[in-house]
């Protein structure tokens, strides 16, 4: 079995892709507010301070504190010992922290047109297209800061990811059967050595 880490684009359907998967396989869903609060535990540090790390602009002062660099450390640690149990889907911006490395986990990037997305939100968030047009461009600059950061690459580079899904061409049902037909695949099965390595 595997680990499923989700990372999408917002509006497109995310949180829905993640617990179809998760209905589907019978897997644990891990999602980040358990991630904060179990590093917070973990590290005592704030659970406000590990989500501006994830999500928020670096400070001024990072380049003496390094304090992005030591929560994002503490975030790994902790997210390596909550994959452990495997058979787990994430969603979120975190999954970007699990390395490379790992054989058994399986990276599924959720995109779709500007427009859709501003369509979806206009629906679920109830407001003026405009505004939505604006708030899309706003978590599309806040994906692209964090894999900058991580990666120096864009949130939408293929090579972060084993598959990326349209969202926009895509159903949820459709996106929750392709990530878990991959899922039971060999190459993402945990084996004794991914085990190891984790």
């Amino acid at each position: 079995m595997a680990i499923v880490s989700l990372f999408s684009a917002s509006h497109c359907h995310g949180p829905e892709v993640a617990q179809a998967v998760r209905e589907k396989l019978g897997y644990g869903l891990l999602s980040t507010e358990q991630l904060l609060a179990a590093t917070s535990e973990r590290f005592s540090v704030s659970e406000d301070k590990l989500n501006r790390a994830m999500h928020g602009p670096v400070s001024v002062f990072n380049r003496l504190t390094h304090e992005k660099e030591h929560n994002l450390a503490f975030l790994r640690a902790a997210l390596a010992e909550l994959v452990q149990q495997d058979n787990l889907v994430y969603h979120g911006f975190a999954g970007h922290l699990l390395p490379k490395y790992l054989p058994n986990v399986l990276r599924v990037c959720l995109v779709a047109r500007t427009d859709y997305r501003a369509s979806q939100a206009v629906l679920v968030e109830g407001i003026e297209a405009a505004a939505a047009e604006k708030m899309i461009l706003k978590d599309d600059e806040e994906r692209k800061a964090w894999t900058l950061h991580l990666f120096g690459l864009s949130p939408w580079a293929k090579g972060l990811y084993d598959i990326l899904l349209p969202m926009d061409s895509t159903s949820v049902d459709e996106a929750a059967a392709i990530v878990c037909e991959n899922a039971r695949k060999p190459p993402v099965e945990t084996t004794p050595a991914a085990q190891a390595a984790m």
